[in-house]
């Protein structure tokens, strides 16, 4: 008894894998999500073009292509599954005509195909693949652009679509969110794109995650809420302007001279990224920097006008200037990071109340520390210091740490130049440290 149902169970798992292989009909075998319908191939009754089987679908079809090229231009307007045999060998080109797949309706599922070819006439900026739908799947494919082409690959106008292991190749812009598109979720594609993702007006709640980015990744105008996390970027970097409550996490930035630059930018956390390059930073306000490696760059960090800033537990190596502050801004702390190898590791302008510079190491650094101050000139006490307890490799071990910089009296205009007069000025580290911080210890 026992060996005639093992012999019934193993009929019935054959008996199911092969039904995708011998039905090649118009419509054929009946699936827990619908039917599934042929395009290509040699079976009786199969379509020859994609097209023609989604106009024949219904809701929770299957319309499975063969290898081959199809030269169509393909809209779906209803929720089914679009399945090619191979990414690399099953292509949907779109004769240069308009978009090569336009998605109208919600909840479609699009995988291994190569998508070519839309329209290339100037200046439109035509996506291969048009998103205007929700809830969609895009996964496992090849979006190729022509190389002289500037068009984009996808562009999504819709809400929580899934664009999922794809290869992006000569495009402009691998992935664009039209205006107000949010919760999306681009992950573990490549991009061998000029910008790998952008991001226009209003678009909340989108997730960039563990993909490899040859391109920009580009976000503007009043984007808010977006996480960008677990990237590998190359050649390029990060460009968020005008933006609200991103977060930037765990991404490694390489050969890349700018690998991140934020203006005008509100209530964002950078922290545990791998950066090598330029990080520039203006004009942005209550910003977390934190945990972040940032190496071999001309200006580690370039902090300017930021107000309730908090660069914490970084580590800064290699660098002409570690982190340089040309205007503090408001209420800036900067504590228990590490700055190693550097020409200069930190430039700052004094203004008082508006930067405070305490436990961090400054280890084999050409100079440590300098400033600049304006006139009218302020003094620094013991009481209200702006260096302090900090960690220098150079100290002698008694006294306080006697640091230099210059103090600007008046400029000279001449010509079309300013020309600064400035005299020497000192301030002192009051308390520096007998030996390095551990920075994985709290200890400000």
């Amino acid at each position: 008894m026992k060996t005639i149902l093992s012999v019934g169970i193993i009929f019935l798992f054959v008996g199911t894998s092969i039904i995708p292989v011998i039905a090649q009909g118009t419509k054929n075998s009946q699936s827990l999500r619908g039917n599934w319908w042929y395009v290509g191939g040699t079976g009786p009754g199969n379509y020859s073009r994609i097209q023609d089987a989604i106009n024949n679908s219904s809701t929770g079809d299957t319309v499975f292509v063969y290898d081959g090229v199809y030269y169509e231009n393909v809209v779906i307007n209803i929720t089914i599954n679009l399945i090619g045999g191979n990414r690399n060998t099953t292509i949907i080109d779109g004769k240069k005509n308009s978009h090569v797949i336009v998605l109208g309706a919600d909840n479609i599922k699009i995988s291994e195909f190569t998508i070519r070819n839309c329209s290339t006439f100037p200046h439109e900026y035509t996506p291969e693949l048009l998103i205007f739908s929700s809830n969609n799947i895009i996964s496992h494919n090849v979006i190729l652009t022509d190389e002289e082409a500037l068009n984009y690959g996808i562009t999504i106008a819709g809400n929580h679509n899934n664009i999922i292991g794809n290869i992006f190749i000569n495009n402009w812009i691998g992935v664009k969110f039209d205006e107000g598109a949010s919760y999306n979720y681009i992950a573990e594609n490549i991009f061998k794109s000029h910008h790998g993702v952008v991001g226009e007006a209003s678009c909340r709640f989108n997730n960039i995650f563990h993909n490899n980015i040859s391109g920009w990744i580009n976000i503007v105008a009043n984007a808010s809420d977006w996480e960008i996390s677990y990237n590998r970027l190359s050649g390029a970097g990060i460009f968020i302007h005008y933006c609200t409550n991103m977060t930037i996490t765990g991404n490694e930035i390489i050969n890349s001279n700018q690998a991140m630059s934020l203006f005008d930018d509100h209530y964002f956390s950078i922290s545990n990224n791998s950066i090598h390059g330029h990080l520039d930073i203006s004009s942005c306000s209550y910003l977390t920097i934190i945990n972040n490696t940032i190496d071999t760059a001309s200006v580690g960090i370039y902090y300017n006008e930021v107000k309730y800033g908090n660069i914490s537990f970084n580590k800064i190596d290699g660098c002409d200037y570690g982190l340089q502050i040309t205007s503090p801004g408001k209420s800036n702390f900067i504590f228990n990071n590490e700055f190693r190898n550097n020409e200069e590791g930190l430039y700052t302008l004094v203004e008082f109340g508006a930067v405070k510079i305490t436990c961090n190491n400054f280890i084999n650094n050409s100079r440590d520390i300098s400033f600049g101050q304006l006139f009218p000139i302020r003094r620094q006490t013991p009481r209200h210091p702006i260096f302090d307890k900090n960690y220098y490799d150079d100290w002698s071990g008694v006294g306080p740490k006697v640091l230099l910089g210059r103090s600007l009296i008046f400029a000279i205009f001449f010509w079309y130049f300013f020309i600064p007069i400035c005299i020497p000025g000192v301030y002192c580290d009051w308390h520096p440290a007998q030996e390095p911080y551990d920075l994985l210890e709290v200890s400000c």
